[in-house]
């Protein structure tokens, strides 16, 4: 194989495929990056055995095809240092991977490419197309929300469900939920929707956390889901994940119902008092109380030292005084995602349960249960 390639490709192929590497790995041949070139182009894959990632370079020459696996750490610190303006040249020889620019070669050890895993891909289900900005709204609502290394396993992934011309994504850890929906184009499927429910899967943690991170691509992808993985893709790259092994119970059935009361706050001076109100929060119990009356909310919180915080704003609210405890951190994550500039509460009694919607979008909505004292 060689391969004469531009440092800023290298460095951005070496930056999108090492996310999937992690530091310390048991098994040797994870830790390393496959390059594979083809005459017309330089694909770089690299995987951890549940998800997978290929990119495709374009902007390489290659004299002579072939592949080769190497260290993806050593690679992607190699590509840092050259300058912006480097040509790199990258060869195989004698099971060495050299590579060059100007005065400068570093020979790295490799390791056999057929070692390298190829990961296998399950009987597809269905497959479409979305535009990638529409994906990465949906994870950004919610991913948030996600359990994390808990005894139910589905609270440690995503729901993603389409129904008729509808895709929603949910998350909750059982003490919150973040539910999220929007229009899709049925025509971008290969098949009609000749069901009401056509697909529901629970997406990995870290396959959420890695998309977010994904946010060079631009346009549509095609989605493609199987029976125990999915794969997402455009001419540029294909990332594919397994999927969370668990039946997602029905979130629509934890939704509050009846009566309730609703009251909306400016978002930028409702966070900002919650963030001083952290400040203050006890470390064992994040707890923040919320008085309610007409045109008034009122936050207090206090700690074992006999601090405390006092916080009064305007909220648009008409009805009966009510008092709440709610984790404060919870609700500041909830805030960290809304795009509007008023928040909507719909306090639900008499339970107390509220639910938060963006006032400028109904796309997404987030349940927030109450604390016990």
């Amino acid at each position: 194989m060689r391969i004469t390639v531009s440092q800023p490709a290298l460095l951005k192929s070496m930056q999108v495929v090492s996310g999937l590497v992690e530091k310390r790995q048991t098994v040797s041949i994870l830790s390393h990056v496959l390059l594979t070139a083809f005459e017309d182009r330089v694909e770089f894959s690299s995987t951890d055995n549940e998800m997978a990632i290929m990119y495709c370079c374009l902007d390489a020459q290659v004299s002579i095809t072939g592949s080769v696996a190497v260290s993806a750490r050593k690679l992607l610190e190699i590509a840092k240092v050259f300058n912006s303006t480097a040509s790199i040249q990258i060869f195989f020889s004698d099971s060495k991977l050299l590579v060059e620019s100007e005065k400068t070669r570093f020979s790295l050890a490799t390791l056999p490419v057929a070692d390298f895993p190829q990961f296998q891909s399950s009987a597809q289900l269905v497959k479409f197309s979305l535009p990638f900005a529409q994906l990465m709204s949906h994870l950004s609502a919610t991913a948030f929300a996600i359990g994390d290394k808990d005894v139910r396993l589905y609270f440690n992934g995503l729901l993603l469900s389409i129904e008729s011309n509808r895709l929603t994504t949910v998350a909750s850890d059982s003490h919150r939920l973040a539910v999220m929906t929007t229009d899709i184009d049925v025509s971008n499927f290969e098949q009609n929707l000749n069901s009401s429910v056509l697909i529901q899967v629970v997406l990995l943690k870290k396959m959420v956390i890695e998309l977010l991170r994904m946010n060079w691509v631009l346009g549509q992808v095609s989605i493609a889901i199987g029976t125990s993985d999915m794969q997402i893709s455009n001419q540029d790259f294909c990332f594919s994940s397994r999927l969370l092994d668990a039946q997602y119970p029905d979130y629509r059935r934890v939704l509050p119902v009846g009566e309730s009361r609703t009251f909306q706050v400016d978002k930028a001076i409702f966070r900002d008092a919650l963030m001083r109100a952290s400040i203050l929060a006890p470390d064992n119990k994040r707890f923040v109380c919320c008085y309610l009356s007409p045109g008034l909310l009122r936050l207090h919180t206090n700690n074992v030292d006999q601090e405390s915080l006092v916080n009064e704003l305007i909220a648009d609210y008409v009805g009966d005084p009510l008092e709440m405890v709610y984790n404060v951190d919870f609700c500041l994550d909830i805030i960290q995602v809304f795009l509007g500039d008023f928040i909507q509460f719909e306090i639900f009694l008499p339970s107390l349960a509220a639910i938060l919607t963006d006032v400028d979008s109904a796309k997404s909505q987030y349940l927030i249960m109450p604390m016990l004292l």
